[in-house]
């Protein structure tokens, strides 16, 4: 596990719950994780692949964490990186 994404996702989720009414921080961690498509995505070797819906939804429910998805809320925030020059 690469530290930098786990103190990131710490810090990010420790926000949320100052930021958030306690009943709602459920909710809305669980709307991070819902997939509402099949994801098109790229392989490591550059090779088009699709993640169908029933697998991400698989994927989310077998985590200790949540599973954040392009387009969620949050996730832009998740995924920032100190220096901007990097997407």
């Amino acid at each position: 596990m690469n530290r930098r994404h786990f103190v990131r996702g710490s810090i990010a989720a420790a926000v949320a719950a100052a930021l958030l009414p306690q009943q709602s921080v459920g909710a809305a961690l669980r709307a991070l994780t819902v997939a509402t498509t099949d994801i098109e995505a790229v392989t490591g070797r550059g090779a088009a692949a699709v993640l169908e819906k029933a697998a991400i939804d698989e994927l989310a429910g077998s985590l200790r964490g949540n599973l954040l998805l392009t387009g969620s809320e949050g996730y832009d925030a998740a995924r920032r990186v100190m220096n901007a020059s990097i997407e």
